[in-house]
C-alpha cells in the first residue's frame, strides 16, 4: 500500500463522523431564538430579507427592533456550518463537568423551519454551556450525546440583539436608490451631486466642472456601512467644530438622512458622528469607511485635464 493511501486513512472514528449539528436550508428558516442569561433574541422573518427582532432583557419586557438581513444571514450560515470539534457519546449523569447542569444551561438556540407553503413547521434546538477553555459543550434536544463547538463558532452564533438590529445611518436596498448626496466642510464649502442615469452630475460648482465618478461611487459603495456601533462612552471625543465632513443623503422617493456630521480625530478604531434628530455621539467603524469619505469639496470634483499643446 502506498504511503499516500495509508496517510489518507482516517486515524480515528471522529474523522468520519458527521459534524454538522443543525443542518437546514437557510431559505426555510422562519424564526431563530437565541437565549442567554442576559437576554432573549427572537428573530422573526417578515418577508424575504425582512426581519424583526423581539429583544427581551433578563427580567424585562420585549422591545421590537428592525433586523438587518446582512447580520442575520451571517448567523444562519454560521449555525449551518458550525462543526463539532468533539463528541461525548456517553456523558453519564454528571453533566456539571461539561458546564451543563441537569436542568440545562441558560443558553439555548432554537430554529424554526418551514420547507414549503403548506408544510408543517419544524423546530431544531440545542443547549449550549459556558466556555470550557476554547470550546463549549452542547446537547441537541432529545439526544443524550454531547458535542463541542469551538469558541469562534460559539461567539458567531450567540450574537446580541443590538448586533443583529438594523443600525445603518443611511438605509437603502440598492445603490441606485440614492438620488442626491450633499457634503459640507468647515468654512462653508459645499459640494452636491445628483444621479443622472448611471452617472453623477455635479451641483453647487461653477463653470464646466464635472463630478469625479470614481470617488462619488466609492462613497456610495460604503454608505450603508455607516452603521452605529453604539454611543461613544464618556471621555471619548472628536472635534465637531472643525469637523471632517457633514453629509446629507436623499433617496429617489425624497427621503433624507442627515446631516450626519463626522467629527475630526477621535479614537483609533472609530469615527464619531452626530446625526440630526438623535441625541448623543455615535461610533462608526473607522476601517470600513474612513478612506472613502470626502475630506474636501475637491475630492468629488473631476480634475480638469490640461489642454493639449497646439
Amino acid at each position: 500500500v502506498s504511503e499516500k493511501a495509508y496517510g489518507d486513512l482516517p486515524a480515528t472514528p471522529f474523522k468520519v463522523r458527521r459534524k454538522a449539528m443543525v443542518d437546514f436550508d437557510v431559505d426555510h428558516i422562519t424564526r431563530i431564538k437565541l437565549e442567554s442569561a442576559q437576554e432573549a433574541v427572537d428573530i422573526r422573518r417578515k418577508d424575504k430579507r425582512k426581519w424583526e427582532i423581539g429583544l427581551t432583557p433578563a427580567g424585562g419586557k420585549e422591545t421590537v427592533l428592525e433586523g438587518r438581513h446582512k447580520h442575520i444571514d451571517d448567523v444562519m450560515w454560521d449555525l449551518k456550518w458550525a462543526n463539532a470539534t468533539e463528541f461525548v457519546d456517553e456523558p453519564g449523569e454528571d453533566l456539571g463537568k461539561y458546564g451543563l447542569a441537569p436542568a440545562g444551561p441558560p443558553r439555548r438556540v432554537t430554529v424554526w423551519l418551514k420547507k414549503g407553503k403548506d408544510a408543517k413547521e419544524e423546530t431544531k434546538s440545542f443547549l449550549l454551556g459556558p466556555l470550557q477553555g476554547d470550546k463549549a459543550y452542547g446537547r441537541l434536544e432529545g439526544e443524550t450525546r454531547l458535542f463541542a463547538f469551538a469558541q469562534k463558532d460559539v461567539e458567531k452564533i450567540l450574537r446580541t440583539g443590538f448586533h443583529l438590529s438594523d443600525r445603518r445611518l443611511v438605509r437603502f436596498e440598492k445603490a441606485e436608490d440614492i438620488a442626491r448626496v450633499e457634503a459640507r466642510f468647515p468654512g462653508g464649502r459645499e459640494v452636491a451631486v445628483r444621479r443622472s442615469g448611471d452617472n453623477w452630475v455635479l451641483e453647487k460648482a461653477a463653470g464646466k466642472q464635472q463630478a469625479d465618478q470614481s470617488r462619488v461611487g466609492d462613497f456610495i459603495g460604503i454608505a450603508e456601512e455607516m452603521e452605529s456601533q453604539g454611543e461613544a462612552p464618556p471621555g471619548e471625543t472628536a472635534d465637531f467644530e472643525n469637523f471632517r465632513v457633514s453629509l446629507k443623503v436623499v433617496d429617489v422617493k425624497g427621503k433624507t438622512w442627515g446631516p450626519i456630521v463626522v467629527g475630526a480625530g477621535g479614537p483609533k478604531d472609530y469615527l464619531l458622528v452626530r446625526v440630526e434628530g438623535s441625541s448623543g455621539v455615535l461610533r462608526i467603524r473607522r476601517d470600513l469607511i474612513e478612506k472613502k469619505l470626502p475630506s474636501k469639496a475637491e475630492d468629488w470634483i473631476q480634475e480638469k485635464k490640461a489642454e493639449p499643446a497646439s
